[in-house]
Protein backbone atom coordinates (compact mmCIF):
# COMPACT_ATOMS: atom_id res chain seq x y z
CA UNK A 1 0.00 0.00 0.00
CA UNK A 2 2.90 2.67 0.86
CA UNK A 3 4.46 1.84 -2.33
CA UNK A 4 1.71 2.68 -4.62
CA UNK A 5 1.35 5.52 -2.20
CA UNK A 6 5.11 6.91 -2.98
CA UNK A 7 4.12 6.00 -6.94
CA UNK A 8 1.45 8.28 -6.90
CA UNK A 9 2.92 11.11 -5.26
CA UNK A 10 5.76 10.85 -7.52
CA UNK A 11 3.52 10.66 -10.52
CA UNK A 12 1.16 13.93 -10.02
CA UNK A 13 3.75 15.72 -11.64
CA UNK A 14 6.85 15.39 -14.56
CA UNK A 15 10.38 15.56 -13.15
CA UNK A 16 10.94 18.71 -14.81
CA UNK A 17 7.78 20.22 -12.76
CA UNK A 18 9.15 18.44 -9.50
CA UNK A 19 12.39 20.51 -9.85
CA UNK A 20 11.16 23.80 -10.42
CA UNK A 21 8.54 23.44 -7.13
CA UNK A 22 11.38 21.40 -5.32
CA UNK A 23 11.95 24.28 -2.60
CA UNK A 24 8.61 25.15 -1.59
CA UNK A 25 7.95 21.11 -1.11
CA UNK A 26 11.14 19.86 0.00
CA UNK A 27 9.76 19.51 3.53
CA UNK A 28 6.70 17.98 2.30
CA UNK A 29 8.80 15.38 -0.21
CA UNK A 30 10.56 14.81 3.13
CA UNK A 31 8.13 13.95 5.59
CA UNK A 32 6.41 11.65 2.68
CA UNK A 33 10.08 9.74 2.49
CA UNK A 34 10.87 9.75 6.14
CA UNK A 35 7.29 7.39 6.07
CA UNK A 36 7.86 4.87 3.27
CA UNK A 37 11.64 4.95 3.54
CA UNK A 38 11.60 1.40 6.02
CA UNK A 39 9.84 0.34 2.47
CA UNK A 40 11.85 1.62 0.12
CA UNK A 41 14.08 -1.42 -0.93
CA UNK A 42 10.86 -3.12 -1.50
CA UNK A 43 9.40 0.09 -3.61
CA UNK A 44 12.62 0.03 -5.93
CA UNK A 45 12.18 -3.59 -6.33
CA UNK A 46 8.57 -3.45 -8.01
CA UNK A 47 8.40 -2.43 -11.70
CA UNK A 48 6.28 1.05 -11.37
CA UNK A 49 8.12 1.85 -7.53
CA UNK A 50 11.38 1.56 -9.46
CA UNK A 51 10.21 4.66 -12.17
CA UNK A 52 9.57 6.65 -9.12
CA UNK A 53 12.53 6.08 -7.27
CA UNK A 54 14.70 7.15 -9.81
CA UNK A 55 12.73 10.34 -10.37
CA UNK A 56 12.97 11.22 -7.17
CA UNK A 57 16.81 10.17 -7.15
CA UNK A 58 17.20 12.60 -10.32
CA UNK A 59 15.25 15.86 -8.39
CA UNK A 60 16.04 15.64 -4.98
CA UNK A 61 19.12 18.37 -4.03
CA UNK A 62 18.50 18.83 -0.63
CA UNK A 63 21.50 17.36 1.47
CA UNK A 64 19.26 15.55 4.47
CA UNK A 65 16.50 13.83 1.42
CA UNK A 66 19.78 12.32 -0.22
CA UNK A 67 20.59 11.04 3.63
CA UNK A 68 17.42 9.09 3.77
CA UNK A 69 17.70 7.58 0.46
CA UNK A 70 21.23 6.36 1.14
CA UNK A 71 20.43 5.11 4.70
CA UNK A 72 17.37 3.94 3.55
CA UNK A 73 19.19 1.63 0.03
CA UNK A 74 22.73 1.28 1.37
CA UNK A 75 22.49 -2.33 3.42
CA UNK A 76 20.54 -3.50 0.49
CA UNK A 77 23.09 -2.71 -2.69
CA UNK A 78 23.78 -6.62 -3.39
CA UNK A 79 19.71 -7.31 -2.95
CA UNK A 80 19.16 -3.94 -5.38
CA UNK A 81 21.69 -4.67 -7.82
CA UNK A 82 20.88 -8.17 -8.22
CA UNK A 83 17.18 -7.56 -8.56
CA UNK A 84 15.98 -6.97 -12.37
CA UNK A 85 13.91 -3.05 -11.01
CA UNK A 86 16.31 -2.77 -8.40
CA UNK A 87 19.88 -2.71 -10.05
CA UNK A 88 18.18 0.57 -11.82
CA UNK A 89 18.04 2.50 -9.46
CA UNK A 90 21.24 1.85 -8.14
CA UNK A 91 22.49 2.67 -12.29
CA UNK A 92 20.47 5.92 -11.32
CA UNK A 93 22.26 6.90 -7.91
CA UNK A 94 25.95 6.36 -10.06
CA UNK A 95 24.72 8.34 -12.15
CA UNK A 96 23.47 11.36 -10.44
CA UNK A 97 25.31 11.45 -6.88
CA UNK A 98 28.10 13.18 -5.86
CA UNK A 99 31.37 10.60 -5.70
CA UNK A 100 31.33 11.15 -2.10
CA UNK A 101 27.06 10.46 -1.63
CA UNK A 102 27.65 6.96 -3.55
CA UNK A 103 30.16 5.77 -1.76
CA UNK A 104 28.57 3.60 -0.40
CA UNK A 105 27.66 1.38 -3.68
CA UNK A 106 31.84 0.97 -4.20
CA UNK A 107 31.95 -0.17 -0.81
CA UNK A 108 29.33 -2.99 -0.86
CA UNK A 109 30.18 -4.04 -4.99
CA UNK A 110 34.35 -4.10 -3.50
CA UNK A 111 33.13 -6.39 -0.76
CA UNK A 112 31.07 -8.50 -2.83
CA UNK A 113 32.50 -8.54 -6.27
CA UNK A 114 32.33 -11.65 -7.16
CA UNK A 115 29.08 -12.88 -6.36
CA UNK A 116 27.82 -9.06 -8.18
CA UNK A 117 29.91 -9.83 -11.50
CA UNK A 118 28.66 -13.03 -11.95
CA UNK A 119 25.23 -12.12 -11.97
CA UNK A 120 23.28 -11.43 -15.11
CA UNK A 121 22.45 -7.41 -13.62
CA UNK A 122 25.45 -7.39 -11.79
CA UNK A 123 27.90 -7.27 -14.39
CA UNK A 124 26.24 -4.63 -15.98
CA UNK A 125 26.46 -2.54 -12.99
CA UNK A 126 29.59 -2.94 -12.41
CA UNK A 127 30.18 -1.26 -15.80
CA UNK A 128 28.27 1.45 -14.46
CA UNK A 129 30.53 1.81 -11.69
CA UNK A 130 33.50 2.20 -13.46
CA UNK A 131 32.55 4.47 -16.21
CA UNK A 132 31.46 6.91 -13.12
CA UNK A 133 33.89 6.47 -10.70
CA UNK A 134 36.10 9.32 -9.27
CA UNK A 135 40.02 7.98 -10.14
CA UNK A 136 40.17 6.65 -6.44
CA UNK A 137 37.16 4.83 -6.44
CA UNK A 138 37.71 3.26 -10.24
CA UNK A 139 41.42 2.32 -8.94
CA UNK A 140 40.00 0.55 -5.98
CA UNK A 141 37.35 -1.39 -8.07
CA UNK A 142 39.63 -2.40 -10.94
CA UNK A 143 41.71 -3.54 -7.75
CA UNK A 144 39.61 -5.86 -6.29
CA UNK A 145 38.48 -7.17 -10.53
CA UNK A 146 42.31 -7.95 -11.52
CA UNK A 147 42.85 -9.95 -8.13
CA UNK A 148 39.73 -11.85 -8.96
CA UNK A 149 40.28 -11.93 -12.85
CA UNK A 150 40.90 -15.80 -12.98
CA UNK A 151 37.71 -16.77 -11.62
CA UNK A 152 35.65 -13.89 -13.19
CA UNK A 153 37.24 -15.38 -16.69
CA UNK A 154 35.61 -18.00 -16.35
CA UNK A 155 32.33 -17.55 -15.92
CA UNK A 156 30.13 -15.96 -18.66
CA UNK A 157 28.94 -12.60 -17.19
CA UNK A 158 32.12 -12.00 -14.98
CA UNK A 159 33.85 -12.17 -18.23
CA UNK A 160 31.95 -9.33 -19.82
CA UNK A 161 33.80 -7.12 -16.51
CA UNK A 162 36.92 -8.39 -17.21
CA UNK A 163 36.69 -7.47 -21.09
CA UNK A 164 35.41 -3.97 -19.76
Amino acid sequence: CMMYYVFFFFKQKTAYEMLRSLVGSEMCIRDRLQTVSPQLVSICKNQHGTRAVQKLIEVVTDQTLVDIIINSLSQSVVELVTDNNGNHVIQKCLLVLTPFNKQFIYDAIIKHCVEIATHKHGCCVIQRCLDYANKKQKEDLTNVIVENTLELVQDQYGNYVTQY
